[in-house]
């Protein structure tokens, strides 16, 4: 856990340097209802400075490595974090960052906020539509061992 908490600590440091009013946001409830109805998570941590916030994602098991780059989750995390936080901040690039200090572990991936908001737009925002109403395609696969759902899941 350490290594998690060190890591929050630096990126939250240099956010303050650069960012006097820079916020730091731990176990912080975030609204999705822009994309998907009743969405929302629980970011472990957001750092946000002068036009860069992080979702940083905290992942104890050591089973499964897991990458940043276009993780779904960090970048749901990521809308939310944003929509929650715009108007306070001009907010350029968002970095999804997942520690999994049992691997010894940091993993980090930026996308632009503009591309960020178009994929929640053009991606998910049909895909949670579909779902929403009982619609769409389901695709079984490795991820469904963490499903909450996979004792009542329908897919093939």
């Amino acid at each position: 856990m350490q290594m998690h908490i060190d890591y929050v600590i630096a990126q939250y440091t240099a956010a303050k340097r650069d960012t006097p009013d820079a916020l730091l946001m731990i176990e912080e409830k975030l609204d999705m209802t822009d994309y998907i109805e009743e969405g929302f998570g629980t970011g472990d941590d957001v750092v946000i400075g002068d036009g860069v916030l992080e979702v940083i994602d905290l992942k104890y098991g050591k089973g499964v490595k897991v990458y940043a780059k276009e993780n779904p989750q960090g970048m749901l995390y990521g809308l939310g974090a944003l929509s929650a936080t715009e108007l306070m901040f001009d907010i350029h690039t968002v970095r999804i960052t997942i520690t999994q200090p049992r691997l010894d572990s940091i993993s980090s991936w930026d996308i632009s906020a503009e591309d960020l908001k178009k994929w929640g737009e053009d991606v998910i925002k049909p895909k949670a539509k579909m779902a929403y109403v009982g619609e769409g395609e389901l695709v079984a696969g490795d991820h469904c061992k963490f499903c909450k759902a996979k004792a009542k899941c329908r897919a093939p």
